[in-house]
Order: structure tokens, then C-alpha cells, then sequence
């Protein structure tokens, strides 16, 4: 029998249970956080609100192409 390995996530921010881990960059610094459901809901809430009209990619399309087609957001 095959042993299994169960991971749990903290979230960086308060300790609760995490659900997802987030991959940023930031001034060439690549960072991660474990963050669970309200934390991460905030964390992208804010970066969309203010960012995206302003930005682009490196590879040089439109966040805000990407952000119209993302229903999620």
C-alpha cells in the first residue's frame, strides 16, 4: 500500500486553514502566500480595483483584455 501524503496550507496572514497558494511579482522578486478563500478574494479585489488599467504584460498584451474575459474576477 501506497503511503499518502496530506499537505495542509496556513494562511500567511491569520494562521486559519489555507485553500490556495498565490504566485506574485513584484520589483523582480517572485513571491508565493498561502492565503484561504477571504484573504486571497481581498488580496486580488485590491490589485483589480487600482492596477489593472494601468498595467500590461511583458509579452505585451492588456491586462485589461485579460480581466474582461475573466468571469471570475
Amino acid at each position: 500500500m501506497a503511503k499518502r501524503t496530506v499537505v495542509l496550507l496556513e494562511d500567511d496572514i491569520d494562521g486559519s486553514e489555507a485553500n490556495e497558494t498565490i504566485s506574485f511579482a513584484l520589483d523582480g522578486n517572485e513571491y508565493e502566500i498561502d492565503l484561504n478563500e477571504g484573504h486571497a478574494k481581498e488580496l486580488r479585489d485590491a490589485l483589480y480595483q487600482r492596477w489593472p488599467q494601468s498595467g500590461w504584460w511583458p509579452c505585451g498584451g492588456s491586462i485589461q483584455v485579460l480581466l474582461a474575459r475573466d468571469p471570475g474576477r
